[in-house]
């Protein structure tokens, strides 16, 4: 999601985000990489459920999965960038409605 679209307390994510994006350049991969694997990382993550909006990123989401776990550095440089956000902003259900 572009940052002038996210709104009210979910902009608190912005400077953790602009972080990942500088590790995922520095480690010469996409974003989306980075946080696909990064889920792919952890034993207690029996399955991954994801959305897509065409046959192209279905694809790209099995290329990423076929590329497993990132390494042991990489997974501790994001464990040291991502606080414990509130629950206000990990569960989409406690987000704020926009009004119509």
């Amino acid at each position: 999601m572009p940052e002038d679209k996210i709104e009210g307390k979910l902009r608190d994510i912005i400077p953790v985000r602009r972080m990942l994006e500088a590790l995922s350049r520095e480690k010469g991969i996409t974003p989306a990489e980075l946080y696909m694997r990064f889920v792919l990382s952890h034993e207690e993550i029996d399955s991954v459920l994801t959305g897509v909006d065409n046959i192209a990123q279905l694809k790209e989401n099995l290329r990423l999965f076929e590329k497993g776990p990132l390494d042991k550095i990489t997974i501790d440089q994001i464990d040291t960038i991502v606080p414990a956000f509130s629950e206000n902003i990990v569960r989409p259900t406690k987000w704020e409605k926009k009004e119509h």
